[in-house]
């Protein structure tokens, strides 16, 4: 099968390129042809998307969108799998090529901000349909920003993009819940959750963690951001110390623009409570992320804003490390409580719920061993092979489609 690949991005920016980046030498390896069309070349200081596999490649930025288009046309592809473009036109005139199947990764078309959460008078997710009533929850709830014109011009983008959604033969996501978000908004045959694939770590066999009394290692991984929760789980380390009566460290890995007020909020907590330390190395290599597992017992993932998967626990679970995380989102479609880690309850999130979720986790050795054996397990459930045995179902189903229509004609 020719499978053309579109993408704002040419080289590694973030998840979304991180999973292409897994994905292209695997299709390569299945026998399939691969072209990766992008809108941005990016800078030469990022890695370029699966330099090492046979893949064609066409860039409108160091071309132009009608050189670009027309050599993919040339090229001839079977299905367009599209992630995350930038310029709806350009968009509209790549699903004329070919069959198309989209993969949403966040919220696109269905939130004006794309966070799906409102900020006032806490942080907490949204379950609105998304219409022309957002725009009056917009400044009372503390959607987004403040510029009237910036909302309505993300407004109107989204609005564009949830109908340019169905035009796509289908459209994946990396969950049951992102699969009703948009069943909610009118995609009922085109939504379907796949197994996002999560690569083990270089090591096939990591020492699990054992249950300890002297002291936990709790770890926070990823964007410093006020809907990510930090603060809950910087607030809620006393009291897990307090309830497990032992040392307690946490290492909060990552950067962002909320970083220095957690630092400040961690130094407080320190000076109350001196058995609780607390770190911040910043961003980590891939090598210096491995060590950091490898030296974990409870991935924490607090999150207020419903995340569309949150794909760190499987990570984390292949180190047969549990996670604690609030019942928002997707992160129930891979962390089940009591099986791979605990949930709190979000109504709202709060550092008391997620205390008791922690020391839940950690209160007895026979049902920590049990979570890290789940977490170990549902991480091994993620695996390449099965994520492209769905996904090439999905594009012979497309690919099909057209066919169909073609003889109907």
């Amino acid at each position: 099968m020719r499978i053309a690949i579109v993408n704002a991005n040419g080289r590694q920016v973030g998840g979304i390129e991180t999973y292409l980046d897994r994905l292209i030498p695997a299709l390569v390896a299945e026998g399939h042809a691969v072209g990766l069309f992008c809108e941005r070349a990016g800078s030469a200081r990022n890695a370029e998307l699966a330099p090492a596999a046979e893949v064609a490649r066409w860039c409108v930025e160091t071309t132009s969108p009608e050189t670009a288009l027309g050599s993919l046309r040339a090229w001839g592809p079977d299905v367009i799998y599209a992630h995350a473009l930038v310029d709806v036109r350009l968009e509209e005139s790549l699903l004329a090529l070919a069959p198309a199947v989209a993969f949403a990764h966040g919220y696109v078309g269905t939130c004006i901000s794309g966070a799906k959460s409102f900020k006032f008078p806490a942080a907490e997710p949204c379950a609105r349909r998304f219409g022309a009533a957002c725009l009056l929850q917009y400044y009372p709830r503390r959607c987004g920003g403040w510029a009237p014109l910036t909302m309505w011009r993300l407004y109107r983008d989204q609005s564009r993009r949830l109908a340019l959604l169905a035009s796509y033969r289908k459209l994946l996501v990396a969950s049951p819940h992102m699969v009703e978000e948009y069943r909610r908004h009118g995609l009922d045959e085109k939504a379907q959750a796949v197994r996002l694939p999560i690569p083990p770590p270089p090591d096939p066999a990591p020492v699990a963690p054992e249950w300890r009394r002297s002291g936990w290692r709790l770890l926070f991984l990823g964007r410093f951001d006020p809907l990510k929760g930090i603060h809950l789980f910087i607030e809620c380390l006393p009291e897990v110390r307090r309830a497990l009566d032992c040392e307690l460290s946490a290492t909060f890995a990552g950067d962002g623009p909320a970083r220095a007020e957690c630092e400040e909020l961690a130094r407080r907590i320190s000076r109350l409570e001196p058995r609780v330390r607390v770190e911040f190395p910043g961003w980590l290599t891939a090598v210096e992320r491995d060590a950091l597992f490898r030296q974990t017992d409870l991935l924490v993932v607090p999150s207020v804003w419903p995340e569309p998967f949150g794909q760190v626990g499987l990570e984390a679970g292949w180190y047969g490390i549990p996670s604690v995380a609030f019942q928002v989102g997707g992160i129930g479609s891979w962390l089940v409580d009591g099986v791979n880690g605990r949930l709190a309850t979000a109504r709202p999130p709060t550092a008391a719920a997620l205390a008791r979720a922690i020391v839940a986790a950690l209160t007895d050795a026979g049902g920590y061993r049990r979570l890290s054996e789940g977490a170990l397990a549902a991480a091994k459930a993620h695996s390449m092979e099965t994520h492209l045995a769905e996904l090439i179902r999905v594009f012979e189903s497309a690919k099909g489609q057209q066919a169909d229509l073609m003889d109907a004609d």
